[in-house]
């Protein structure tokens, strides 16, 4: 068969090296010659042997001119990298850079038209500071006004407010229950804005954590749970020194650690409130320059000290932490007692030491929203040492353990010595 016309082989090269013409018309002359040397047996059966030789002479010639003249072209052609941008066919890249990005999927708001949407800004004014406090639970924004005075836990609520209430309700699982719920949808009264929403809820990053105040710790201690933070004494500083040093005594939180600034703690209010319903009032400077200090060295215990022994024990877990031997510490603690100041708000001592009054136990209420109570005649006894105690170890209270105030029960669980004193 004969071989392709040079006409064809040029339209297939120029189709192919259009962007250089050049390159395509010397690769064309490679094409003419090659298709002519493929002749040269054909005209060499009808020639002489001296023109038969000529005739391959010639071809063979001119098959190498074909050759040196693509060799050159290809030398003296612009070179092509495939991976520069900045080369002539770079030019024909498109740079990544400059590729439409593909949308973000928005969000379709499906949700009840009637009802406003609020900026996560908008809502973070509604603080407990606010007249008006607001919680976020989900995408829905509740005015939680008329339930501060109901709730269970007090004002503690407000804590949560112009935010997320869910890391709290993480902290007291009892909340996540459907009457809980049903009571919060009482308070609706819009929903997030779709623009701070991220797959359909608040990003994480616009939630607050209770506990990033919370003070840093002595790395000795041993963490039983970290939010909130209850930690052990280690057992070399229970026995290495008679009063356990502030940094190791043991730590008990039921939740996040309130913070009171040190310009304020002297103004930090204590209120006592009679059977009678009147009141009376005592910032911490009063008590330190109205009342004799009293010093009381007292040992103080969690309740649920060893718990982990006993499930081991027992080969059945009890509730609660699992507390080992550390939930146990002994300080030297300051403060005033406490019969002086009921005497002086106008307790009748003498009928509760009687039992003749009709006050049968005193409550202590505090900043954490928990509650303990303890006997009057305990509170009253001149020999019961019960203190509102300001220092520790000589030293100021440190956080974890009641600043700027707190309640020292001696002899009883230490969960009647409250913390901190807020009436």
């Amino acid at each position: 068969m004969a071989g392709p016309s040079s006409s064809r082989c040029a339209q297939r090269l120029l189709l192919h090296l259009h962007p250089r013409p050049q390159l395509a018309r010397q690769v064309l002359s490679g094409c003419q010659i090659r298709n002519f040397h493929k002749s040269a047996p054909r005209l060499a059966k009808n020639t002489s042997a001296p023109q038969a030789l000529n005739t391959r002479y010639r071809a063979a010639m001119a098959l190498a001119a074909g050759f040196a003249s693509v060799a050159i072209g290809i030398y003296f052609a612009p070179k092509v990298s495939f991976d520069s941008t900045t080369t002539v066919m770079g030019n024909f890249k498109p740079s990544i850079e400059t590729l439409p990005r593909k949308p973000e999927p928005e969000f379709l708001d499906t949700r009840d038209a009637s009802l406003p949407r609020y900026r996560l800004s908008e809502v973070k004014e509604h603080d407990g500071n606010s007249e008006r406090p607001w919680v976020i639970h989900g995408d829905k924004v509740y005015d939680i006004t008329e339930w501060v005075s109901a709730h269970p836990g007090g004002s503690v609520i407000l804590r949560a407010a112009g935010g997320s209430i869910e890391p709290y309700w993480n902290i007291f699982a009892i909340h996540k229950n459907q009457y809980v719920y049903d009571i919060l949808q009482q308070y609706l009264i819009g929903f997030v804005h779709p623009a701070d929403l991220k797959d359909g809820k608040p990003p994480q990053d616009a939630i607050e954590d209770p506990f990033a105040d919370d003070p840093i710790r002595h790395p000795d201690l041993i963490t039983k749970t970290a939010k909130p933070r209850n930690a052990e004494t280690p057992d070399e500083a229970m026995s290495a020194q008679f009063l356990t040093p502030n940094e190791l005594f043991y730590v008990r939180n039921h939740m996040w650690v309130p913070r009171i600034a040190e310009d304020e703690a002297d103004n930090h209010l204590l209120s006592i409130e009679l059977l009678d319903g009147s009141v009376k009032e005592y910032t911490l400077s009063d008590l330190k320059s109205k009342f004799p200090k009293h010093q009381v060295t007292a040992v103080l215990q969690c309740s649920g000290n060893r718990r982990k022994h006993m499930s081991d024990g027992s080969g059945r877990a009890t509730n609660g932490l699992q507390w080992t031997a550390g939930a146990i510490s002994n300080a030297s603690w300051e403060g005033v007692l406490l019969a002086d100041v009921l005497r002086d708000a106008g307790f009748e001592n003498d009928q509760g030491m009687s039992g003749t009054s009709e006050v049968k136990h005193v409550q202590f209420n505090g900043m954490e929203a928990y509650g303990a109570s303890i006997p009057i005649r305990k509170a009253v006894d001149p020999q019961g040492d019960v203190l509102l105690a300001y220092g520790m170890n000589g030293k100021p209270l440190p956080r974890d353990h009641g600043y700027p105030l707190r309640a020292i029960v001696p002899g009883h669980v230490a969960a009647r010595s409250h913390e901190p004193m807020a009436a």
